[in-house]
């Protein structure tokens, strides 16, 4: 849960939900927002990725914030912000299966590089 904290630490105005489904809201209330947190050894780059698993696709949310946490729990990385349905449009769907250098991808799932989200700062 670090990277959730340091989302409300980052934009105080953002309320934690009481639904499993989502988050954080809006301070109207009116929007969703769905933390999608990385574990890392570094500070990302603009080509790293971030990913949406796509068992998650239908869940009710409509803003995802992407962030990394170190492996140390020392710092935590906001990376971007999205709608969910420019991230849907905007993203690569990886199957299930698929091998990327030593890894080997356990589920289908969405991703997108952290150059093409939304400064964080829009928030």
């Amino acid at each position: 849960y670090l990277a959730e904290i340091a989302i409300k630490h980052t934009f105080e105005k953002l309320i934690y939900s009481q639904d499993d489904s989502v988050d954080f809201l809006s301070s109207s209330k009116k929007i969703t927002f769905d933390s999608k947190a990385q574990g890392c050894n570094s500070k990302p780059k603009l080509d790293y990725v971030g990913t949406l698993y796509e068992s998650q696709k239908n869940r009710k949310f409509d803003m995802l914030i992407f962030s990394r946490v170190k492996n140390t729990h020392d710092i935590v990385w906001i990376t971007g912000i999205m709608s969910k349905g420019d991230f849907l449009k905007n993203s690569k769907l990886i199957p299930k299966g698929t091998k990327n250098n030593n890894f080997t991808y356990d589920e289908s799932r969405y991703e997108i590089e952290y150059g093409e989200l939304y400064n964080p700062t829009l928030l």
